[in-house]
């Protein structure tokens, strides 16, 4: 998260303290959180009705772990497993140790694990490399497809 806002701060020639910066990306999230479809959270509960380990795995690109994963959990409940979040760990996708990170945390085979995510690098290449399977997706209609082709 701090190197995403230091490469925001270069590129638009901003010279301040980027934990404020960082601050001001946490108050707009906090006062503008994301619409999550209703469908989208149906769906995500009808996975793990039917028997399927859900977790999440996401670079903090601008947003903390913490606020993501209390975002998460408000809006999906008790859902998820775990969460791992870049900034919180100290690296991040496609790292093959954030990786290595969540298949210790599912405690299966690699070959188990479906990560589904939307960079054809970070999410598609990491995922493979560790010896996960991945799925890329660009639309959130596209997750529910790509999810059942998977499994």
């Amino acid at each position: 998260m701090s190197e995403n806002i230091r490469l925001l701060m270069m590129r638009c020639n901003v010279q301040k303290d980027p934990g404020l910066i960082a601050k001001a990306f946490e108050h707009v999230f906090e006062n503008c959180k994301p619409v999550v479809l209703d469908t989208t959270v149906r769906f995500v509960h009808s996975l793990a009705e039917d028997g399927y380990t859900l977790s999440i795995g996401s670079n903090s690109s601008f947003i903390s772990g913490t606020t993501m994963h209390n975002f998460l959990e408000s809006t999906f409940g008790c859902v998820f497993r775990f969460g791992i979040y870049s900034d919180l760990l100290g690296y991040a996708k496609p790292n093959e140790a954030f990786f290595n990170k969540i298949i210790g945390s599912c405690g299966v085979a690699a070959d188990n694990i479906l990560h589904v995510g939307d960079d054809a690098i970070c999410d598609l290449q990491g995922a493979r490399s560790a010896g996960m399977r991945g799925a890329l997706v660009g639309r959130s209609e596209d997750i529910q497809e790509a999810v059942y082709d998977a499994v």
